[in-house]
């Protein structure tokens, strides 16, 4: 119910993009309903994950993911770090390989999921050989 609280929330709000610009929907500005959509999703797939993992009890699918878990902000900022690389490398192969990879929708989708997989599972192995993110 709270996923569908957000989702109409954020339907209502961009009814009113003719209002004004910030009720467009658009990540890149992080507007007001792009954020309530994305929470509603969230919420969904929470409860679906829920339902499966605790209701169900089918948890052994999820050792894919269980290195990022176990390191999710390390996880999480190697992303950025390898961005830059691909930027860094780009005079030497005369392009940057990550955004001739997002020219169409299909490519850039699964660009983002192998490149998901990759960060979970090269931070499973930098763990795995004892580097971990410490605060």
């Amino acid at each position: 119910l709270y996923g569908a609280g957000l989702a109409v929330a954020a339907h209502l709000l961009h009814a009113l993009a003719d209002v004004h610009q910030a009720f467009i929907i658009n990540k890149i500005f992080a507007t007001p309903p792009w954020c309530l959509w994305t929470s509603a999703i969230t919420a969904w797939l929470w409860v679906a994950v829920y339902w499966i993992v605790d209701v169900r009890g089918w948890n052994r699918w999820a050792i894919v993911v269980e290195p990022a878990g176990q390191n999710a902000l390390f996880a999480y900022i190697l992303a950025p770090i390898l961005y830059s690389a691909f930027v860094l490398l780009e005079p030497l192969f005369g392009v940057n390989l990550h955004s001739a990879l997002g020219q169409s929708f299909a490519v850039g989708f699964w660009r983002a999921l192998i490149f998901a997989f990759a960060m979970t599972w090269l931070a499973g192995a930098l763990r795995h050989v004892g580097i971990r993110l410490r605060l």
